[in-house]
């Protein structure tokens, strides 16, 4: 089983998570590792299977389809220093994601960089995307969970070209496999509800100073 190690940075400039931030962070966190555990669609989708020629993604490293679904699901990404403060360490067989803060236009969910195992997040998209589904928790944690898997693909050697979700990009591992966690977790919202707080406790968490 494929386990995810969440870990929220605290920033030192005055920009920091809330607590309902960090709440919607880990939610998102427990449903990437449900879909990708225990969902049939993400396997199916992200190999290709039943298709008769599955075309590879755009800047998948020479991989097939069924290699990048490997890579992924080994959770062994690029980046092996020990973490000095606990036993989240990067490059172990988890899904390590290391969050911080930041701020920018809404339009922007967040980015990583090819030399860095850190992803930021846009608090103004937070905001955006908490006033958008109000109403809709399910498709809020999808967002987010979808966000985190195409950040950590990054992290795995993946990269897209400039412009955001272009038609291009969208074939891209990055944004195939994070439009596929989303979508699973919208439309088969039934089968992987976030319950109570042990559930939010599912996935290994903590919190430091930057």
């Amino acid at each position: 089983m494929l386990k995810v190690d969440l870990k929220i940075v605290e920033s030192d400039d005055g920009v920091s998570f809330d607590e309902a931030h960090i709440k919607l962070l880990k939610e998102g966190a427990v449903l990437l590792e449900k879909i990708v555990n225990d969902s049939d669609s993400f396997e199916k989708k992200v190999t290709g299977k039943g298709l008769r020629r599955p075309k590879r993604f755009r800047r998948s490293n020479g991989l097939s389809r069924t290699e990048v679904y490997n890579v992924f699901m080994s959770g062994d990404d690029k980046f092996t220093e020990e973490s000095s403060t606990d036993s989240n360490v990067q490059g172990d067989m988890d899904i390590d994601i290391w969050i911080h803060p930041y701020k920018t236009k809404p339009g922007v969910v967040g980015y990583t960089t090819p030399s860095t195992h850190a992803t930021w997040i846009n608090l103004n998209k937070l905001y955006q995307w908490m006033n958008r589904y109000n109403n809709q928790p399910n498709l809020l944690r999808a967002e987010i969970a979808g966000n985190l898997a195409h950040e950590y693909c990054h992290n795995l050697g993946f990269r897209h070209g400039r412009g955001g979700s272009t038609r291009a990009n969208r074939k891209t591992v990055p944004y195939f496999i994070g439009n596929t966690v989303r979508d699973i977790g919208r439309n088969e919202a039934n089968l992987f509800a976030i319950g109570n707080s042990e559930d939010l406790f599912a996935c290994s968490e903590s919190v430091e100073s930057k």
